[in-house]
């Protein structure tokens, strides 16, 4: 088995357009355009992710290629302490 960890692109918060409380926020244009290279390169992959927007939308063009299938019915949630 292989796991392969991504970050998730560009978000508002890594532009600096929001604090640090802000901590949901969803990915730039820049963000965006890095998740469509990133699911081109991991087409084949099994994905898992965060139930944060950022990772959410991350994953988006992954799921609108031909060979997606499904997220396995793991999903990690994240809690703000």
């Amino acid at each position: 088995m292989r796991l392969i960890l991504i970050r998730h692109g560009k978000s508002e918060f890594n532009a600096g357009k929001a604090s640090e409380s802000d901590n949901d926020l969803p990915l730039t244009e820049r963000g965006r355009e890095q998740a469509r290279v990133v699911a081109q390169h991991f087409a084949n992959e099994t994905l898992m992710r965060s139930t944060q927007v950022r990772c959410s939308e991350h994953t988006k063009p992954h799921t609108q290629l031909p060979t997606f299938t499904h997220f396995p019915s793991f999903v990690m949630r994240e809690s703000s302490r």
